[in-house]
């Protein structure tokens, strides 16, 4: 899968297209390209509200204890509450992710030291 046409767009809080996009829409466009149709939702402000959400919407994603091609990558870097998601891409060992630290869509590693002390977990999602 080809991606180079997205590591230019902007982080944008709420966005869902080129012009700017946050972590979950990079997420619904990697996942739409892979042919895996996930739901949208709003990007909450408070990280509690993103932590209810995914009490929420839990019994629609499994957890895997390894990446999967396409599955997502939660982290959480501000406490107990997943704050960011990426998608992990067909190598199983690097993801790519919309934030505003990096400013834009990136491709790092899993094993990046940084994303890696703040991993929370990798999720497939099961339609219901």
């Amino acid at each position: 899968m080809i991606y180079v046409d997205l590591l230019s767009i902007p982080f944008k809080k709420g966005g869902r297209d080129a012009a700017g996009m946050d972590c979950w829409g990079l997420c619904l466009e990697v996942a739409r390209r892979a042919g895996i149709d996930l739901p949208d939702y709003l990007s909450p402000d408070n990280p509690e509200e993103v932590g209810s959400l995914a009490d929420a919407e839990r019994a629609c994603y499994v957890r895997l204890n390894r990446p999967e091609p396409f599955c997502l990558v939660a982290f959480a870097g501000q406490g107990k509450y997943v704050d960011h998601l990426g998608m992990v891409l067909e190598d199983g060992r690097s993801f790519i992710h919309c934030s505003s630290t990096r400013g834009r869509v990136t491709i790092e590693s899993l094993n990046h030291p940084v994303w890696s002390k703040i991993l929370a977990g990798f999720y497939k999602h099961q339609k219901q």
